[in-house]
């Protein structure tokens, strides 16, 4: 399906996800501060083997706790930001009248495709969205 602009009917629409990306990276930061837990629970186990368990015992915790509550956070962060940009925020902008709209006022055709193109310089921030030529 290919968005179309309420406005101006333009199919040329561009997707900020500023809700996606912020929330990603607070999700990430939140996840990774569960490292703190690890080296906590990391020495207190390692402390019955004495100080080199300590160590060994603090660095396993660092990393399996923080490698994994930095994913989990990301990944949860990350769904939460996408349905903020569908719900709340108008995620969608026109690249010809610069009108920005949500999903639910948007019209659709079919079928749509995310295309990775060159930013312009004004618009460092959208991902334009084209039809597929299939």
């Amino acid at each position: 399906m290919t968005i179309i602009c309420p406005n101006c009917s333009s199919s040329r629409v561009g997707v900020k996800n500023y809700g996606r990306s912020t929330c990603g990276t607070l999700g990430s930061l939140a996840g990774a501060h569960l490292a703190m837990q690890g080296i906590r629970v990391g020495t207190t186990v390692g402390r019955f083997f004495g100080p080199p368990g300590m160590v060994i015992g603090g660095t396993a915790g660092l990393i399996i706790a923080g490698i994994s509550g930095a994913m989990l956070g990301g990944s949860t962060g990350t769904q939460l930001g996408s349905m903020i940009d569908d719900k709340i925020l108008n995620n969608y902008k026109c690249l010809d009248c610069k009108h920005t709209f949500s999903d639910s006022t948007a019209s659709k055709d079919d079928e749509y495709v995310y295309e990775h193109s060159t930013p312009s310089d004004d618009d460092d921030d959208f991902h334009p969205l084209s039809t597929s030529s299939q």
